[in-house]
């Protein structure tokens, strides 16, 4: 397993001790790799002293994007941001910093343009899917 390439993008532990830990690498995880993950996990708990579940996966394509792991893995890709005020920015992200994200977007009037976003305009940004 590729440890030293992993990221937490969020970890969560609700009631009845069922604990939730999201995780991901740039090159991407398979589902053998979150069992292994799973199973290193469980090892360092004692379920003797603390009945509790364990889940282990990436977020998803459908998630938003928590973590500035996750914007350098999709940078040169495609990403959708939505802003406080509704808008739909979707295009290639070119560029992530504290305090602006740049994105490509093609327009058909004004044609191939660089878009930047301030942070706090930020809603959330996720991958776009695409069904091609």
């Amino acid at each position: 397993m590729k440890e030293h390439h992993l990221f937490l993008v969020n970890l969560s532990v609700s009631k009845g001790n069922k604990i939730s830990l999201y995780v991901d690498s740039m090159e991407g995880m398979s589902v053998e790799e979150c069992i292994q993950l799973s199973r290193y996990i469980e090892q360092s708990l004692d379920r003797d002293a603390e009945d509790f579940e364990l889940n282990v996966s990436t977020p998803g394509l459908s998630k938003p994007f928590l973590v500035n792991e996750q914007y350098k893995k999709y940078t040169g890709r495609e990403i959708v941001v939505i802003t406080t005020s509704g808008e739909k920015v979707s295009g290639v992200l070119k560029s992530y910093d504290d305090d602006r994200i740049t994105v490509e977007v093609s327009e058909k009037k004004n044609g191939v343009i660089l878009k930047e976003i301030p942070r706090e305009q930020e809603k959330e940004t996720k991958p776009k899917i695409n069904f091609k």
